[in-house]
């Protein structure tokens, strides 16, 4: 054997050979995916989240983390489980007997940015029943309108003269409401 044909021989060897190890190193340390998530992991590929909770996360904010609702990461839980149902934590809460959550809470990391639609009365009145008392015992003109006409946002208590004028000398009590 020339020595020209023998080089290329322990040269493609050699080349086989690391390219085998590497194969083999590669596929030993893909084939088991990492078993503990931690939030950390979450913010890495979801910044937008950790905003909208920042911003309006309630106690999703303070009090618990992803992981405490998500329950794990395709592959290793199917895309279907990862999102809770509400009532995992919430069922005991005073309205949680209306029918569906998202109806109000459309977004469950801003539980407090509830966008209301039509004229809402009974959905608030499970929490805010001393207002509706009020309301009742006092007629006004605000008695006939829906919570959401004045309170656009959840806990949003709107200056009176976004709607109303200011008062004159010449208003008499019953002119104010």
């Amino acid at each position: 054997m020339n020595c020209g044909l023998r080089k290329f021989y322990v040269c493609f060897s050699l080349i086989i050979s690391i390219i085998f190890s590497i194969y083999i190193t590669y596929a030993e340390t893909t084939t088991e995916p990492s078993a503990e998530l931690t939030d950390q992991d979450c913010i890495k590929c979801h910044p937008q989240i950790v905003k909208q909770v920042d911003e309006n996360g309630a106690k999703h904010k303070t009090e618990i983390g992803c992981l405490d609702c998500h329950e794990g990461h395709p592959p290793m839980v199917a895309k279907e489980e990862i999102i809770p149902a509400c009532d995992m934590c919430h069922s005991g809460e005073p309205h949680f007997e209306l029918e569906n959550c998202a109806s109000c809470h459309t977004n469950p990391h801003q539980p407090l940015n509830i966008k209301f639609e039509g004229k809402i009365v009974e959905a608030c009145l499970t929490c805010h029943a001393a207002q509706g008392k009020e309301l009742k015992e006092h007629p006004s003109s605000h008695t006939d309108l829906g919570c959401n006409e004045c309170h656009t946002r959840h806990r949003e208590i709107p200056p009176c003269l976004r709607c109303h004028s200011p008062h004159t000398a010449e208003m008499k009590n019953e002119d104010c409401l």
